[in-house]
């Protein structure tokens, strides 16, 4: 019994606050227990690797496409476009894509640096 009077001091206190300070109040508990559940619902995600960086749309398309035959679960991150496999299966799935001829390199490389471009060169 004596500690539902305990716990009725807060409560009390609480009523006889300004309207105003009783909102603030509301809004900061409302506020810490958002926090705490999408604090709770964010560790519980799991955790995804990339397979392979900056892939052109095409490649990309082919590796999606070569994971799903595999039965390898990926996602697509919106932000960039990167696909991510679980950390688990991501050497599995890069030895697989390797069989399989991708990602075909599409994408400009070590070329670039044999191109003249000129730059650097006196008259």
């Amino acid at each position: 019994m004596a500690n539902l009077q305990e716990l009725s001091v807060p409560v009390s206190a609480l009523g006889k606050m300004p309207v105003g300070r009783q909102i603030g109040v509301m809004v900061g508990l409302a506020a810490s227990i958002a926090m705490g559940v999408a604090v709770a619902l964010w560790s519980q995600t799991p955790n995804y690797t990339p397979v392979y960086g900056s892939l052109s749309g095409r490649d990309a398309s082919q590796v999606a496409d070569a994971l799903m035959a595999a039965n390898i679960d990926y996602i697509v991150e919106e932000g960039t476009g990167a696909i991510l496999v679980q950390p688990g299966s991501v050497h599995s799935a890069r030895m697989k894509l390797a069989a399989a001829g991708l990602p075909n390199g599409s994408g400009d490389g070590y070329e670039l640096l044999d191109r003249e471009t000129g730059f650097g060169q006196s008259q």
